[in-house]
Order: structure tokens, then sequence, then C-alpha cells
């Protein structure tokens, strides 16, 4: 029987580790987070004791430096319109397209690595 060989530098990725592990890693980027999905809403992540929206840990990196992309399918609601505002940052420094063709869900940190899946931008495809 023919054993399977493992490629170290691929790993699947389900459930809570969307959060745990590609969100955490979105955090800890230092110069560059690309990201691409058909759909964002409000979504959340945990900051210290608390939860922010994600476009806080957004407007976050771009302080510190980190260039920031991305690239969407459709207009957000009204939540995420709202918690964008919060961000002044955002509106000055976020390179943002909408593109209605998008339906692929990426993120790429800085240039070493890319998480590739199904999960859209969402509270609860990331839950």
């Amino acid at each position: 029987m023919k054993s399977e060989k493992t490629n170290p530098y691929i790993r699947y990725i389900a459930d809570a580790d969307h959060y745990s592990g590609v969100l955490a890693q979105a955090a800890a980027v230092k110069r560059q987070l690309w990201i691409g999905t058909a759909d964002i809403k409000d979504l959340y992540v945990k900051s210290g004791q608390h939860a922010i929206p994600f476009l806080g840990l957004l407007a976050e990196l771009i302080n510190r430096g980190v260039e920031v992309r991305l690239i969407h399918a459709k207009e957000p609601g009204p939540i995420f319109r709202e918690d964008f505002d919060r961000y002044p940052v955002l509106a000055g420094r976020l390179e943002r397209v909408l593109c209605p063709r998008v339906h692929f869900k990426l993120m790429i940190f800085d240039l070493e690595a890319a998480y590739i899946g199904s999960a859209n931008l969402t509270g609860l495809a990331w839950a």
C-alpha cells in the first residue's frame, strides 16, 4: 500500500480554525494584507477582552503602516458602512475595489503565505 505524502506548505482549515488561525494571522502581518472576498459584512474579531469590527483591525493595521488591499463583489450593508465610518483612516488609506465578478475568497499575508478557501468575510462564515 502506498502512503500519502503531506505537503508542509498546505494545511486544511475548517470551522473555528478560520477564526483562530486565519484572522489571527491577518492581525499579525507586518507589511501587507491582501483580501479578496465575494461578500463582506459585520465580522467581529477579538481585541484584548473585547470584540471589535474586522474593519477596526484593518484600521489598526493601516495605522501601523501595513498596506491593506480589499477586493469584494458587492456593496456591503448599512452596519458595515456605519463601522467603516467609525475608522476615518479607512477612507484615505484602505485600497478597496468593488468588482461584481469576484467570487474567490483569499487572504495573502506579507506576500509569504495565503489562505484560499470558501468562507466570505461575514460573521456567520467565520464563527
